[in-house]
């Protein structure tokens, strides 16, 4: 059997092999390795060609000794033998993750960032929370929540914890059954929460919604520890990060049918006041905190070189949270019943061990610690780290300001200031959870697709965009307490800046996910040898600008739009540009080639 393969000019052969030679490469030439790579939780990972990174690379993401894997890769290539049906593509899985991030995206710019574009206008207008608007706020944060975060999140778990588990996904059958849930279940409550008040169908209708939510989340829970049981590997320390959280989600699930009902009884629209700030709390520092600290635990090290946590102070820093998180809920209740010593007490006990447990977590995960580990054999760019260490700095301001409200709530037993309270949660909803999607997506979805990103200064742009609209909403709402109702008019301003930062971030990503910037390159890249038909418009002008003249000539007037030629120039072979025209295709192909020939001649002269 024939051991090397020519590609791009290049033999690889299998003494090659070594730490810096590519995955892609290596199934290139020897495409019977995706089964050895798949025992190692490839599966998928990079499409059709397998990721674009090194060897040494794969081994550290998954958790396998470098020299071990290399030896392994010439042992099995020397020794299985390549079947003639072998295929770079190995065995593939549904892409559960697409329909999960594109339905979150569509969530979030509509019900989501746009809804709450408007509701955030007519509180500038007002230049107040005007109670009507309850109903509203609360179905644009459900369907922010439920939508936005729980479906990316359910998507990406779903990818990358059988991936990281070198394990197969536990019933794929119920995985897609929870996104028809989920996704169903968002839109019945976001369309008729507002309208439910003295409604008993309309009432009925939301309460099948929860209901919906809440099958989509045992469904969900179900599946992530079946797969996280499956697993021939021995914990590494984040799995029971996404085991608290999905017993936080399954909580969140429950509560979530109790407040409808609750609300449902009482004829209301809105979620009462007491159960709203327990049930804010559970859904964003239990669920969506808890998940988002066991990928960070996972790879965080990994992906920026970070030195790797003390075991023993995660431990510690885990209890310390779960603990604070249930003391602080029965808190927040207790308060709104009455403003007893005890339960003053409780909610500055539970405030504080929070603030522990965030910092120690923080300092653990090393975040703003140097780099130890080289990261230049890495393939992907860079920019989403900033991203990343935005979000970890709002955690840690979110987690003082709450500190600061509990103080002052233990000494006074007054209820904070909605305007201080909602500061808060944009701090943590946007500020660190809505941030650290925006720049884990960009890092781990060309790994998922194999696809480059699309537009780094499209990222660039909405990192800009979101960290503006972010300052001028937590800093203005906040300072509507000291100096009064006009800064209101400031803080409205600030939903333009994030609903066009997750403008450019969902187009940025959709594209990523389809490989456009592949497409790209492939179409720019210039051609050699005589033009045929079936080249592209813009193959032929990538390879030879003087032959706009004769597509100008022959009619095409449109390519003298420079925007025309960088978009429907992509599309078209020249043999059916010819037949949009009506043209001989051979004779546009050999007026095309004169030029070249000439161009040739010249050069050689």
């Amino acid at each position: 059997m024939s051991t090397s393969l020519a590609k791009e000019n290049e033999v690889l052969t299998v003494d090659a092999i070594g730490s810096n030679t590519n995955i892609r490469a290596i199934i290139a030439a020897f495409p019977q390795t995706v089964e050895l790579f798949t025992r190692y939780g490839l599966m998928g990972c990079g499409g059709e060609r397998g990721p674009d990174e090194p060897l040494q690379w794969f081994a550290v993401v998954h958790n396998i000794n470098p020299q071990t894997l290399i030896s392994e890769v010439k042992e099995f290539i020397r020794t299985e033998p390549l079947q003639k049906e072998a295929s770079a593509q190995g065995p593939q899985e549904i892409p559960l993750y697409k329909r999960f991030i594109f339905a979150a995206l569509a969530f979030t710019l509509t019900g989501g960032v746009v809804w709450g574009v408007i509701n955030l206008t007519l509180i500038a207008i007002h230049r107040d929370f005007p109670k009507w608007l309850d109903p509203s706020n609360q179905a644009h944060g459900h369907v922010q929540i439920f939508g936005w975060v729980s479906l990316f999140i359910m998507g990406v778990a779903y990818h990358v914890v059988p991936r990281m588990k070198a394990t197969k996904l536990w019933n794929e059958f119920f995985a897609e059954t929870s996104f028809v849930l989920m996704a169903a279940g968002v839109l019945l409550r976001g369309i008729f929460q507002p309208l439910m008040a003295g409604n008993t169908h309309i009432a009925g209708i939301v309460i099948t919604s929860a209901l919906l939510e809440l099958v989509a989340i045992g469904l969900f829970v179900l599946i992530i520890l079946k797969t996280l049981q499956s697993s021939p590997q021995s914990n590494e320390g984040f799995e029971k990060y996404l085991m608290a959280g999905s017993t936080w989600f399954l909580l969140m699930g429950l509560a979530n049918v109790g407040i409808v009902m609750t609300m449902a009884a009482q004829n209301s629209n809105s979620i009462p006041e007491a159960l709203n700030w327990s049930l804010r709390h559970l859904q964003l520092d239990g669920f969506i905190t808890m998940f988002i600290f066991g990928i960070g635990r996972r790879t965080v090290g990994v992906f920026m070189g970070k030195k790797s946590p003390n075991n023993t102070l995660d431990r510690w820093v885990f209890g310390s949270w779960n603990a604070a998180l249930m003391a602080r809920m029965a808190a927040d209740l207790m308060m709104h019943q009455a403003a007893t010593p005890w339960a003053r007490g409780l909610l500055l006990a539970s405030a504080s061990v929070e603030l522990l447990a965030i910092v120690g977590f923080i300092y653990n995960l090393h975040i703003f610690g140097k780099s130890t580990v080289d990261l230049s054999g890495t393939p992907l760019p860079r920019d989403y780290e900033k991203f990343v260490y935005q979000s970890y700095a709002w955690l840690a301001a979110a987690t003082v300001m709450i500190f600061s409200f509990s103080i002052y709530q233990f000494m006074t037993g007054q209820v904070v200031a909605h305007a201080l309270m909602g500061a808060y949660r944009h701090a943590l909803t946007v500020g660190f959870i809505t941030m650290m999607i925006m720049g884990y997506s960009n890092r781990i979805v060309p790994v998922f697709t194999g696809h480059r990103i699309y537009s780094t200064r499209l990222l660039n742009a909405a990192f800009v965009f979101m960290t503006a609209g972010n300052l001028l909403r937590v800093a203005f709402q906040a300072l509507t307490v000291p100096f009064g109702k006009s800064m209101f008019l400031v803080a409205g301003t600030s939903g333009y800046f994030e609903l066009i930062g997750l403008c450019l971030f969902a187009y940025n990503l959709v594209a990523t996910i389809q490989g456009r910037a592949d497409v790209r390159a492939a179409v720019e890249k210039k051609m050699a040898g005589p033009i045929s038909a079936s080249w592209t418009v813009a193959q032929v002008l990538a390879s030879y600008p003087a032959t706009l003249d004769v597509f100008l000539n022959f009619g095409f007037d449109q390519l003298r739009n420079p925007v025309l030629r960088k978009t429907m120039a992509h599309a078209v072979t020249v043999e059916q540009a010819a037949r949009i025209k009506n043209l001989d295709a051979r004779l546009l192909v050999s007026t095309l080639n004169k030029v070249r020939d000439m161009l040739a001649s010249q050069s050689a002269a």
